[in-house]
């Protein structure tokens, strides 16, 4: 909104009351260029120093974190019990990980600037608005609604096709990640073909959420560009309105004693109305450019009219501000997709695990090894409808050595598990020396 300021002043400096003429008391066309030259000069600079900052800043502090919540998250996997893995593909962890801290850092990073950016902008832009021209404010504000509707209604959309690819990719990747892992079987079995379709009906799911995205993308800009040329039309519209009203107003409170209507002027130029004759010639002393001083006008307020730079200065100031909103839509949606990600993310590193190694309160007992099973049920948490045991009772005493034999699935690794912890039982006890194991 600065250069609203900046290129509302040039226009009017430009254009003084009665030009450049030999008796004008304003500085020259030179002189005016490069003093807006210069100005123009320190805004670029301030705008360059400004953004490095900007983008500096919280890119490094969105790789600081990122970092951070992976390693609170690699914490808090091996942290989890055994049967939480099993509920999980072998590659949808490190997947998950790898995709969401990518959309945290890019939520937390440079969108998060961009999204301070535009929010100064659109609050200094309303504010320096009003301040120069509050009418003309309030007409440019009719279109604001259309501009924040289109925003947050592109905003609604990419949010939902984002949370949507993202959840086809890591499922994806996932599959890729678990077939590279056991190629061998993959190739034994000849399950090339049935892999790579698993896999292409995931990214298929992914394509059309980017299809959708990217079409809304395209219609959202289009409504907001519509209505940012409308905005155009309307405000130089009732610029110019107000302007000759302003014109017309002064003159009429503040005619001229030396100058009249259909005649020449003293600027050497015949105006066929007050207003006209009065705002571009300095000479005839009235209207906006009366000077009251040394008049029995002297204390009584002359009325504030409205410049031709007031108009642009005041619609930049105030679509820049209206447009900055909708133009905030792209980062809200990238903190959005940042806080679904983290939330991923976080469901994972806040969860409590049923057995908690890190537990410093549990017993730490010599062992012996009388190894004792009492009417022990158990079923794994991924087939609750299978039972392994079903009231096993199993003594092995202190010394001993005892062999597990049967075919495969019997359970004979289910009772090292349990004896492990790994799981913990449906129904009756597990004990080592008399302590219980879970």
């Amino acid at each position: 909104p600065l250069f609203a300021i900046i290129f509302g002043g040039l226009i009017d400096d430009f254009n003084p009351p009665g030009g450049f003429g030999p008796n004008s008391t304003a500085d020259s066309p030179r002189e005016v260029a490069a003093e807006y030259a210069l100005l123009f000069c320190y805004l670029a600079i301030g705008t360059f120093v400004a953004s490095v900052c900007q983008v500096g800043c919280f890119t490094v502090t969105a790789e600081r974190q990122a970092i951070r919540i992976r390693q609170a998250y690699l914490s808090a996997v091996l942290k989890q019990e055994i049967s939480w893995f099993d509920e999980r593909r072998s590659g949808e962890l490190s997947a998950k990980v790898a995709e969401n801290t990518v959309v945290i850092m890019d939520g937390m990073g440079e969108k998060l600037g961009t999204l301070f950016q535009f929010g100064s902008m659109f609050l200094s832009g309303f504010i320096i608005g009003f301040y120069y021209n509050w009418l003309l404010t309030l007409v440019i504000c009719a279109c604001a609604p259309l501009l924040a509707l289109g925003g947050f209604i592109m905003m609604k959309v990419l949010a939902e096709a984002q949370s949507g690819g993202l959840n086809a990719y890591s499922r994806a990747g996932a599959i890729a990640d678990e077939a590279i892992q056991t190629i061998r079987t993959v190739v034994a079995f000849g399950a090339e073909d049935k892999v790579a379709k698993s896999y292409d009906k995931e990214l298929v799911v992914a394509e059309d959420f980017g299809i959708h995205k990217a079409k809304t993308q395209g219609l959202g800009m289009g409504f907001t560009m519509g209505v940012y040329f409308l905005c155009y039309a309307i405000a130089f519209w009732y610029g110019a309105v107000l302007i000759r009203n302003d014109n017309v107003a002064a003159a009429e409170k503040y005619p001229s004693s030396v100058c009249e209507t259909n005649s020449i002027t003293p600027c050497g130029v015949v105006f066929d109305n007050a207003g006209d004759m009065c705002s571009a010639c300095p000479a005839c002393n009235c209207g906006c450019l009366a000077n009251l001083s040394g008049t029995a006008d002297v204390g009584i307020e002359k009325p504030a009219c409205t410049q031709g730079g007031d108009i642009p200065l005041v619609f930049f100031a105030v679509v820049m501000g209206a447009f900055a909103l909708g133009q905030a839509a792209p980062a809200i949606t990238a903190l959005t997709n940042a806080k679904i990600s983290a939330a991923k993310i976080y469901s994972t590193i806040d969860r409590k695990p049923a057995v908690n190694v890190d537990d410093d309160q549990g017993k730490k007992p010599v062992i012996e090894g009388q190894i004792v099973f009492k009417d022990v049920s158990f079923s794994y948490p991924t087939r609750n409808e299978i039972k392994v045991f079903d009231n096993l009772n199993l003594t092995i005493e202190k010394g001993k050595t005892v062999a597990l034999v049967g075919g495969s699935g019997c359970g004979k690794s289910t009772v090292v598990s349990l004896l492990q912890r790994f799981y913990d039982i449906d129904n009756g006890t597990v004990e080592i020396d008399g302590t219980l194991v879970s």
